[in-house]
């Protein structure tokens, strides 16, 4: 029986991991490390404790530590990139580091389809073989690149851990509430002028799913995760249920460029690529290893559109369309920029909690 440590296990993906080990024999304890303990999380096997993925003893909370899971990466982009990069790229580092001098011998680190790229000659669907480029002005895909980069180094050392690198399709399903579910809560679904890549995605289950396979077969490289297969823009929209709007390239840049520059908006530049060029995965190499999925790419978005009815997104400000529907009724036009105020104060705490 093995002791398998989580970082980041406050998070979705980290409450989600933690029951499905709860269930497995071969896990007789799971050390949670996180900057605050979870809240409401209380399974038997539970050792919380508190870390933060840049301290520098960090191998003292990995001592005993047979599998390391590296889930604290902050998602939500946001507009201070020094402290995004310190968690992201400066903190994997240091936990990879840790997990070397702590004598953990396996680690699974979810990576991103993000680190291939959106690209109008990406391969068809993309390849664990297939070159990793990431999305300029995009920070999150350039962090994940970039430790992509770092890990192919490092394992060739001595005495590294095995590491099992999955690159997971972006997360849609219950609970999911991320820049990517956001452009789907939009009044219109932005369509770039002559542009409609089809769209993959992986219900959070399956992702929860596919670490513990990972953890129990101790895999070792890198592994394509996602829903088997693709859909079309089109379908997707039509399942979200919202009207779409066409908008053309440069203007769809050049908006999302003058937004984000002046601190509007939770969707940076770079994120208009995945709207425009394919980066669908085959997840065969996976699946040949003995992991299914259980829930389809129209499952996964079918239960994000179901949870996400209720709330719309503009510009960076998430509300309900209930109160929407109040203020336009009440004329509450200084009710709406203190809406606007809060909610934004809101989207910048939980950027700087996340990780």
């Amino acid at each position: 029986m093995s002791t398998v440590a989580i970082t980041g296990v406050g998070g979705l993906l980290g409450r989600r991991l933690i029951e499905a080990l709860e269930e497995r024999e071969s896990v007789a304890r799971v050390v949670g490390l996180d900057r605050r303990a979870p809240y409401g999380l209380t399974p038997r096997k539970l050792v919380f404790r508190e870390a933060d993925v840049r301290s520098p003893d960090l191998a003292d909370a990995l001592q005993g530590v047979d599998v390391l899971v590296h889930l604290a990466f902050q998602l939500e982009p946001h507009h201070d990139e020094e402290q995004l990069r310190s968690v992201n790229v400066e903190g994997t580092r240091n936990v990879f580091e840790a997990a070397r001098r702590a004598g953990v011998g396996n680690v699974v680190y979810p990576s991103s389809v993000v680190a291939y790229g959106a690209r109008p000659d990406n391969d068809f669907p993309l390849t664990e073989a297939s070159p990793l480029r990431g999305i300029p002005d995009f920070p999150y895909a350039q962090h994940k690149l970039e430790v992509e980069d770092w890990l192919r180094g490092w394992t060739l050392q001595e005495d590294t851990p095995a590491v099992a690198v999955l690159r997971l399709a972006p997360l849609f399903g219950p609970d999911v509430d991320n820049f990517m579910t956001r452009v789907f809560e939009s009044p219109r679904v932005p369509i770039v002028k002559g542009h409609r890549p089809p769209l993959q995605f992986l219900h959070p289950a399956d992702a929860a799913s596919a670490i513990v396979h990972a953890i129990e077969h101790r895999l070792d490289g890198a592994y394509n995760v996602a829903a088997e297969g693709w859909l079309s823009y089109d379908e997707v929209t039509a399942i979200v249920g919202r009207g779409t709007v066409e908008v053309p390239e440069e203007v769809a840049y050049s908006t999302t460029e003058r937004l984000w520059a002046v601190g509007i908006g939770d969707q940076p530049p770079g994120m208009v690529a995945m709207f425009m060029h394919p980066w669908v995965m085959s997840c065969a190499k996976m699946v040949g290893t003995g992991w299914h999925p259980r829930f389809t790419n129209r499952d996964a978005v079918a239960s994000m559109a179901v949870e996400h009815a209720r709330y719309v997104s503009l510009l960076g400000v998430r509300t309900r369309w209930a109160t929407v529907r109040r203020l336009l009724a009440g004329g509450g036009l200084l009710a709406g920029f203190a809406l606007w105020r809060a909610t934004r104060a809101w989207s910048r705490r939980r950027g700087r909690d996340e990780g």
